[in-house]
């Protein structure tokens, strides 16, 4: 029993001792038969200490003493507690937007993994955590066997633990301000909406006869319009770049990326949606609600928009939006016509129901 006085701030195994504390001769038992000379960084002082004042009588530890000892319990703890949070954190999220998309995991089932992951490392890494904290020398409380052994010291070891550790979580958990946290759900409802995606944006435009098609949803929590669009391949812009000619780019899993604006921003998806009415536009140069910063991104110039809010019941979904009607090959510098908005109006309702039905299951 002495030995588990000694050692009351080993770390995250005597934080378990404390707890249970009636089967702690059995285990200090076996712990001297297989590790015999083993002691913690600040066990080992406490050792000598016992050795040096057997026969004498304490008196209560002192305060400063008491805050020593929880302070020299608290230093690994907090080591063990960012360690466990960030690793569970971001393990839990590349698993969620990985194999929780590829194969329809929730969150809660990527959040188990991740636990599973740092509880994994906690088991590894835990030595290199204590050897650090060993290497801080801070300073000792000084306590002889019998204030090792009170019950005011142990609680104060616990104390300290506990603080140490709740605040390691809290640090471990700063790095959820620089996470999109709603990135793994994004990706699960684009999968699900894969059916309808590239349907809308390969062959919509054809319908309409337009450039490009490009479908926004909306995201109501946030206030914004995302879509996944299709980007060039090298040979696509270089094609363009030769002949001067728009070239409808060839969308594959590999050239899509997630974009996003506020619904309150300058550009004419963002007004359609935001006024749920349809927005006819044959010289985008000339409104100023167009946004001219994508044609610079895309390296595209925009003419004629057609934009057609998507609404069920009248609440908004997104925005399907139609860009560049041709005509011939050419620009059709006319822009898209009523009977280009009846089309387009009636993808968006076919859409609508499909929207409706996957982000409200």
């Amino acid at each position: 029993m002495a030995w588990y006085c000694l050692d009351v701030s080993f770390g995250a195994g005597t934080f378990i001792l404390n707890i249970m504390e009636s089967l702690a001769p059995i285990l200090l038992a076996v712990r001297r038969r297989t590790h015999p000379g083993l002691l913690s960084w600040h066990g080992r002082h406490r050792l000598s200490t016992a050795n040096a004042g057997v026969g004498e009588t304490s008196s209560p530890p002192s305060w400063y003493q008491l805050l020593l000892h929880a302070r020299l319990a608290a230093v690994p703890m907090i080591g063990f507690g960012f360690m466990d949070n960030i690793i569970m954190i971001q393990a839990g999220d590349l698993i969620d937007h990985t194999l929780g998309v590829r194969f329809g995991f929730s969150t809660l089932v990527a959040a188990a993994l991740g636990n599973l992951c740092s509880d994994a490392s906690g088991v590894l890494f835990g030595s290199v955590v204590e050897s650090a904290a060993s290497k801080l020398n801070l300073r000792l409380p000084h306590l002889t066997p019998a204030q090792a052994c009170m019950t005011i010291t142990r609680r104060a070891g616990t104390m300290g633990q506990l603080l140490g550790v709740m605040f390691g979580c809290c640090l471990g958990s700063i790095n959820l301000l620089f996470m999109d946290l709603d990135g793994a759900e994004r990706l699960k409802m684009q999968k699900k909406l894969d059916t309808v995606w590239d349907p809308v944006l390969q062959s919509t435009h054809l319908l309409v006869k337009a450039e490009r098609c490009t479908l926004y949803l909306y995201d109501e929590e946030k206030g914004e319009l995302w879509t996944r669009a299709a980007t060039e391949s090298p040979l696509t812009m270089l094609i363009r770049r030769l002949t001067n000619r728009q070239v409808q780019p060839h969308v594959t899993s590999s050239n899509k990326q997630i974009i996003s604006l506020s619904i309150h921003s300058k550009s004419l998806a963002a007004t359609a949606a935001r006024e749920r009415r349809i927005l006819n536009v044959s010289d985008a140069k000339t409104d100023p609600r167009h946004d001219t910063s994508w044609d610079a991104k895309t390296g595209t110039v925009t003419h004629s928009v057609l934009s057609v809010p998507i609404l069920n019941d009248g609440k908004l979904y997104g925005c399907l939006q139609a860009i560049n009607k041709v005509a011939d090959g050419e620009h059709d510098m006319a822009g898209f016509t009523d009977e280009d908005e009846h089309l387009l109006t009636m993808v968006s309702n076919h859409i609508s129901i499909f929207v409706h039905a996957v982000m409200d299951e």
